[in-house]
């Protein structure tokens, strides 16, 4: 019974979490997405605390049952996800995983939440209850915290997003599976059957060879999934060429042609390269790397870059399959976060340029008022930010920009902003002294008058960013979902595996 309260604990966190992760692929990993998963987790263990503490009196026997039932539905997750979301997905992503999230978690957790009542009900013999109930949320909730490490640090990293499930989901019916079969309640055997199914699914869930888009590299992990493909492509001379990219939850970060390893479909580069030429080759601070193709420009023109990336598994994918590894120079690379970084260093830069993107979103804490104070204490006294941000100057999907714009400004920072024609990328310049003139390559591009009415200034104690930077990424998640995953679907490649 005992071990019974522990998996269940346990369970209940794997299932979350994984659970986020399957829908990551094609909803993205935002703070909609985790909400709709939290509140249908809440929701499913509210509805099984109450209807647990009504059979706790009536039938405590069915705890075995209870479990059996949830260890059985939980191993059929990921075929049931694999088939539910693309006939789900109507482009409203917090509809669309909060409906998706409710049917895949809310009848597990609700089976789950019913067991801690049926557990004390059967323990409770010969114990106050009080006490007996604060015994079995303590060992629940300790197996909940073994398995937030083991899942997140080990598991997923190591096996991907399905086998840690289904290895939950076993452990999780073993107390059950050995009651019963004493019982000689042979009934209990069944559980194999959805185990041999989701066995079965995961074994076909392979990267096809005929696909267009060819999987090179794949990698589950606490921070999301990150995918290499190669792919073909036209050239505008209607040359069929092999093309490369480096997708994070399936959002695509780094597009490169593989002989050449120039940069594809790319124009902000261009604007971020011409606008940084006045810094010279002075030390830059690059924050996030992406597949390393602004890095590796900027190596070529003999500048000292100091990069700041997140995730290992990025870092070495750029070196391995972008063109960062034919590089002029060599960059120093750091793992961290952005803004600890920032306030650790005790170098000062002449550049700091901001590409930091959470698949489609930008981390809040790096564009704060406090983020950008700090930013300027490692900045020489004539040294100049640059900033790349999805998004445009006026009218829909404007919030997130001009929020950063006017939020630098109330730094104190001086600021230039370019809007790139026919894609939606804004590119600001802010110094707290002054801005060296742009290049009038770009002057067609300054925007002038910036209405910044509406916008918010960001702080540490109102984490706005993702919220006025929703509609952008809810934009940008559905055009690369039609463009680009829709396809895949189609050619059997997994969201994931």
């Amino acid at each position: 019974m005992w071990a019974l309260t522990a998996l269940e604990g346990a369970a209940v966190i794997v299932l979350e979490t994984l659970c986020a992760k399957y829908l990551a692929p094609a909803y993205g990993d935002s703070l909609q997405v985790w909400a709709s998963v939290m509140g249908v987790t809440l929701a499913g263990l509210t509805i099984g605390y109450f209807f647990g503490g009504h059979w706790a009196q009536k039938r405590p026997d069915i705890v075995w049952g209870v479990s059996l039932a949830a260890a059985a539905s939980m191993m059929m997750v990921p075929s049931v996800a694999t088939w539910l979301i693309p006939i789900l997905t109507t482009g409203h992503l917090f509809t669309d995983s909060l409906t998706v999230a409710g049917i895949l978690l809310l009848p597990i957790l609700a089976l789950m939440g019913m067991l801690p009542a049926l557990i004390v009900q059967n323990l409770a013999q010969n114990s106050t209850s009080g006490k007996l109930a604060g015994r079995v949320f303590t060992v629940s909730t300790s197996g909940a915290i073994v398995a937030v490490y083991v899942t997140g640090f080990i598991l997923i990293p190591v096996w991907g997003a399905t086998l840690p499930l289904l290895f939950a989901a076993m452990a999780l019916s073993l107390p059950a599976l050995w009651v019963l079969i004493r019982q000689k309640r042979m009934f209990a055997l069944t559980v194999a059957l959805p185990l041999m199914f989701a066995l079965g699914h995961h074994g076909s869930s392979r990267f096809p060879d005929g696909a267009s888009l060819k999987v090179v590299e794949y990698n589950e992990g606490i921070l999301g999934q990150v995918l290499v493909g190669d792919f073909d492509y036209q050239t505008p001379e209607g040359q069929t060429r092999k093309g490369r990219a480096l997708y994070v939850n399936r959002m695509p970060q780094t597009m490169v042609d593989v002989v050449t390893g120039q940069a594809l479909f790319s124009p902000y580069l261009d604007f971020m390269d011409v606008a940084t030429h006045p810094v010279g080759n002075g030390d830059m601070l690059m924050l996030g790397l992406g597949g390393g193709n602004l890095v590796s420009r900027f190596l070529n023109q003999g500048r000292r870059v100091d990069v700041c990336e997140l995730d290992e598994r990025v870092v070495k994918a750029s070196q391995q399959y972008f063109s960062l590894s034919n590089a002029g120079g060599a960059a120093r690379f750091f793992v961290d976060d952005a803004r600890h970084f920032i306030r650790k260093s005790p170098k000062k830069y002449d550049l700091i340029a901001y590409d930091i993107f959470k698949g489609e979103s930008p981390p809040h804490h790096a564009f704060t008022v406090e983020a950008f104070e700090d930013a300027a204490d490692i900045l020489k006294p004539q040294g100049m930010i640059v900033i790349n941000f999805l998004g445009r100057t006026q009218g829909e999907r404007s919030k997130g920009p001009l929020s950063v714009i006017k939020t630098l400004q109330a730094g104190g920072f001086k600021t230039i902003t370019l809007a790139i024609p026919k894609i939606d990328n804004v590119i600001v310049l802010a110094a707290r002294d002054r801005i060296p003139p742009l290049d009038d390559r770009l002057l067609p591009y300054q925007v002038a008058n910036l209405n910044l009415d509406a916008a918010e200034m960001l702080t540490d104690d109102r984490p706005m960013l993702e919220l006025l930077h929703a509609e952008t990424a809810d934009w940008n998640r559905n055009w690369y979902y039609k463009t680009y995953t829709t396809r895949f679907l189609k050619e059997k490649v997994p969201l994931f595996r």
